[in-house]
């Protein structure tokens, strides 16, 4: 059920993370659109509500150009809300993965320098952003970074809503301390930094595996190959920064992100349209403005390989975590550990790749690919049940009048006893099937 907020009309949900639903809403007094997060009142207790409002009030006072900006954060009848800028753009990850073999350097720096300015802005504050990855950069039409999703983000020690202590971030973009669960400060982000120019230069992470264990344990003992070794064309000084922002121990990384941006210099790069931005549907209906400013939430689809996913996916990480902050060495040593690494494992590669079918789907749903985006996320319900499978394959389904196809699956969902429907959508449906 869609909450009621006075001053705002809710348009319709556009995202959902693990503490909070995103929806896209017309404030009253001027009749623009704005993105609000609310706390689901599941959710609702005396410390979620005061550490809901404290994120808020904290991401309320940057005013940063490549920063999306937190208008207002309130309650109203034990209703926690944040009131935030609606971006539309596309995703510097998918503006890489279209490109291929990394962009151009003048454009992967004008990128690099945007964001490492949104991030001395919050280290200046004492956060720490701690999930940094090109999916959550958002490149406007005009060719605009801005840096959202600080559901992870720390400040002055204490961990913002989102981190529950199991929370340990993107594994492709994570620093070694982080892997290891130990405590973080900027230079953590620092190292995050370096995976996402290296990433923006060679089309790909420093690190690349199908397993999160072999990722983890890369990030912590294997050094990645020469930037120049995947990318003639940079600059050797270029370089040098990249794979020090990449040091393991982070004493040996730039002391500052500040010291990066000096180190990578000023230049320009003036987009015509913004090359390389995907441009994203109206958000008027439809599935369109999917990728726009989904903020302050991790949205399948839009970070398939993070670890932040629904409670399935929290409980994960959480047997994650345990298991590494009990031993530095990810191969499992007894019967056990070996069972919980190949449980684990699995059901996490299911997550993924379910999420990337997904992903898929939508895409071919924009493009108005109404079969394909049908099988598509058939196979990702399938593969991993999950509500939001669920719900597209219904909201598709009745588009393309194939509601017969897919009332099996469903229905078989629903008879779950873990099941989520958390607005009924599906239920209704069944309910009202002859």
């Amino acid at each position: 059920m869609t909450p009621e907020i006075p001053g705002f009309q809710l348009l319709r949900e556009i995202g959902k993370g693990g503490m909070g639903m995103v929806y896209l809403a017309r404030r009253e007094k001027d009749d623009a659109q704005v993105a609000i997060k609310v706390l689901p009142p599941n959710l609702l207790t005396s410390n979620s509500a005061r550490r809901f409002q404290r994120e808020g009030r904290a991401l309320q006072s940057v005013k940063h150009p490549n920063i999306v900006e937190v208008y207002d954060t309130n309650a109203v009848q034990g209703l926690h809300y944040l009131v935030m800028e609606y971006l539309e753009g596309s995703p510097l990850s998918r503006i890489v993965r279209t490109r291929g073999g990394g962009l151009p350097v003048d454009e992967a720096l004008h990128y690099a320098r945007s964001v490492g300015a949104a991030l001395a802005e919050i280290h200046g504050r004492g956060m720490t952003h701690r999930d940094l990855k090109p999916s959550n950069i958002i490149v406007t039409k005009d060719g605009t970074p801005k840096l959202l999703d600080f559901g992870l983000v720390q400040v002055d020690g204490l961990t913002m809503l989102t981190a529950t202590g199991n929370v340990i971030g993107t594994p492709a973009y994570m620093s070694p301390e982080q892997c290891e669960g130990r405590p973080l400060d900027h230079r953590a982000d620092v190292y995050s930094f370096g995976a996402v120019l290296y990433e923006l230069l060679t089309g790909q992470p420093p690190f690349v595996s199908e397993s999160v264990y072999d990722l983890l344990d890369m990030h912590k003992n294997s050094s990645p190959a020469a930037l120049r070794s995947r990318r003639k064309d940079v600059d050797g000084e270029i370089e040098q920064i990249v794979m020090q922002c990449l040091e393991k121990d982070p004493a040996r990384r730039p002391a500052s992100i500040q010291q990066v941006l000096a180190s990578l210099g000023s230049g320009t790069w003036t987009p015509s349209a913004a090359p390389g931005v995907v441009p994203v549907a109206s958000a008027g209906g439809g599935s369109g403005g999917r990728w726009a400013a989904l903020v302050l939430v991790a949205v399948i689809g839009a970070g398939v390989g993070t670890l932040v996913l629904h409670p399935e996916g929290a409980a994960l990480r959480g047997r994650l975590t345990r298991h590494f902050q009990k031993s530095p060495d990810p191969a499992p040593t007894t019967p056990s550990d070996k069972s919980l690494t190949d449980s684990v494992q699995a059901r996490f590669d299911s997550l993924r790749r379910a999420s990337g079918l997904f992903e898929q789907g939508n895409a071919h749903e924009e493009a108005g690919e109404i079969d394909n985006a049908l099988r598509l996320y058939v196979e990702a319900a399938t593969i991993y049940p999950k509500v939001e499978y669920f719900e597209a394959l219904v909201r598709i389904a009745k588009t393309a009048d194939r509601e017969d196809s897919v009332a099996d699956l469903v229905r078989e969902y629903v008879q779950r006893p873990d099941h989520e429907d958390p607005r009924g959508t599906l239920s209704r449906w069944l309910e009202e099937r002859p």
